[in-house]
């Protein structure tokens, strides 16, 4: 355990596994190893042990917790839900459990939930501020922005107005439309944490909402100096760089992280606008005919027709727990979003789940033979998380330009689309290529010869697959009924992983 804790993982392993060979039913030194075996990488190896371990020891709330740790870093989301779920039975008030039971859920976009079992842990550690910083945020996240600021204002005065806890503050005030005073915040946290990439990559936002954009763009640079690895930070200055006429400078920038890490959805989309802004050729980046494919989907087995398997999924979506509405952080407006749909949850949902497997085998395959080499499909793989979440959107509702940065794939399928959407106007349809507002690129696409966007036009029983770098967008429309719809994406695991 000493070697261990020093970092020390070669010779501590060696140790582990010499005391187990002659105590094999060492609960404390069982989970031990298994999470040092996590720690080094080695996630099969410690799922293996762990699953061992309570397979064999039904009753012990702690080897659930630790099975469910390593299941959220290998990205095994579904099992670690069980896992925590099992320990929780167990064990109600395990703090360790609930704490990481609120992050797996509010990762998954059930914030309410999420806020539960952070406040349930906080009556076993209720001095714990980085529970309270993660209780502020599920609430703000749920929508609940005053509630999460009297919460992290007693964090920062318990915690001495530590920088950590005022750039979550910052984070809620942001979310909320007062950039002006996080910007404050965020500055002063900046100081203070000068190698902290989240805070920097923030503070530009801030900078950019509030339109200094030289400002913004100095500390994205700045981000990505401290952290050359975060996606985040290289794709933002990117679009920083194309705002200020240096798309050739953005190229660059994407060209080299996309060498070190290829099919990076967040800097494969930036790449392609600095490439269309650069005068560069993009044919590959934004060739809808190939990027694009649809499919009308036959009633799966078990449902009579596709108006009753469309019409169970509307009832999944329509009572799921957690749908709410205008989510925050999200691109929907006007209407509500679940947080991610468990497959095993209902038939309906079991059935969508392997309709939607069966398109993602055919569409790489597809991809495979069309785009040989494209920079979007490198991590493009067979073992995925699937991801889906629904939305309903109500007259007038939308979805802004967005992107899905965890996937290689992604689709959304129609399960009721209005009436007044079948029309020859595109109210209401599906938009690709625009980019977001905020990055005030818009003007000089515009006059890029070879910039284009791409609309579809949605109906019921329609399954759309594209790949997750492309910018989308639905567009406004005015109807007597709900456009419901269920997004997805093909998570490779290493990026479902919470850690």
């Amino acid at each position: 355990m000493s070697l261990h804790e020093s970092g020390n993982l070669q010779e501590a392993g060696s140790l582990y596994a010499q005391y187990l060979q002659d105590n094999p039913q060492d609960l404390q030194a069982s989970r031990l190893f298994a999470a040092l075996m996590r720690e080094a990488g080695d996630f099969d190896s410690s799922l293996a042990l762990l699953f061992a371990l309570t397979e064999s020891h039904p009753a012990h709330a702690p080897g659930f917790n630790e099975l469910a740790i390593t299941c959220m870093a290998a990205g095994r989301l579904d099992d670690a839900e069980d896992a925590l779920t099992r320990a929780l039975e167990l064990e109600a008030d395990n703090a360790d459990a609930l704490i990481n039971l609120g992050a797996l859920l509010q990762f998954r976009g059930h914030a309410s939930a999420a806020a539960d079992c952070y406040r349930t842990a906080l009556e076993q550690t209720p001095e714990d501020i980085d529970v309270q910083c993660n209780l502020a945020k599920a609430l703000a996240d749920a929508g609940r922005a005053e509630e999460a600021l009297t919460i992290v204002e007693a964090a920062l005065d318990a915690s001495e107005q530590h920088p950590y806890v005022a750039s979550i503050k910052a984070t809620i005030l942001a979310d909320n439309g007062n950039h002006a005073d996080a910007a404050t915040l965020l500055e002063q946290a900046a100081t203070a944490m000068p190698d902290d990439d989240t805070t920097l990559i923030n503070l530009g936002y801030s900078y950019q909402h509030l339109k200094r954009f030289e400002d913004a763009c100095a500390t994205w640079r700045k981000a990505v100096t401290v952290n050359p690895r975060n996606a985040r930070a290289v794709s933002d200055l990117a679009y920083a760089l194309i705002q200020r006429g240096e798309a050739d400078t953005a190229v660059k920038l994407c060209d080299g992280f996309l060498l070190r890490h290829p099919g990076e959805p967040m800097v494969v989309a930036a790449y392609s606008y600095a490439c269309i802004a650069a005068g560069v050729d993009s044919k590959t980046l934004f060739d809808f005919d190939a990027l694009l494919t649809t499919h009308t989907v036959e009633p799966p087995a078990g449902f009579a027709s596709l108006e009753n398997f469309n019409a169970a999924l509307k009832d999944a979506l329509i009572s799921d727990d957690s749908l709410t509405g205008n989510p925050q952080n999200k691109s929907t407006y006007g209407g509500s979003q679940t947080g991610e749909l468990r497959a095993d949850s209902n038939e309906a949902l079991a059935a969508f789940a392997g309709l939607i497997k069966q398109h993602v085998a055919v569409v790489a395959e597809h991809w495979q033979k069309t785009l040989p080499n494209h920079p979007a499909l490198a991590r493009q793989c067979d073992d995925y998380q699937l991801r889906a979440w629904g939305t309903v959107l109500e007259s007038d509702g939308h979805q802004a330009p967005h992107i899905h940065p965890l996937s290689w794939v992604s689709g959304v399928y129609y399960a009721a689309v209005p009436e007044e959407i079948n029309g020859d106007q595109p109210a209401g349809w599906i938009e690709f290529g625009a980019p977001p507002e905020r990055h005030a690129i818009d003007s000089i696409l515009a006059s890029a010869a070879n910039y284009t966007t791409h609309r579809l036009q949605p109906a019921e029983g329609l399954l759309v697959l594209f790949p997750s770098y492309l910018h989308h967008r639905t567009l406004p429309f005015s109807a007597e009924t709900q456009r419901i719809s269920i997004a997805f994406d093909a998570v490779p695991f290493d990026a479902a992983s919470l850690f």
